[in-house]
């Protein structure tokens, strides 16, 4: 599904610092289908960045988190 139906149909905003991508976050509709954050760079208020901007642009966002990844859930 991400190649074939989400990365295709998706918006997806990029987090630069200089000329380095530290991450990005795509959204297709109203679920958000990606967030990532380079691991140099986590803990550091990247994600909440991207978040944030997610949020701004829809008002209900649903998410999908795998059970196993507590540090996604503890995030969200």
């Amino acid at each position: 599904d991400m190649r074939n139906v989400y990365i295709q149909n998706s918006c997806t905003y990029v987090n630069e610092l200089g000329f380095r991508i530290i991450g990005f976050a795509s959204i297709c509709g109203d679920h958000l289908s990606a967030l990532f954050v380079d691991p140099a760079f986590q803990n550091s208020g990247y994600g909440k960045i991207l978040l944030r901007h997610m949020q701004s642009i829809k008002t209900d966002i649903s998410l999908c988190v795998y059970k196993k990844n507590e540090k996604a859930i503890e995030f969200y």
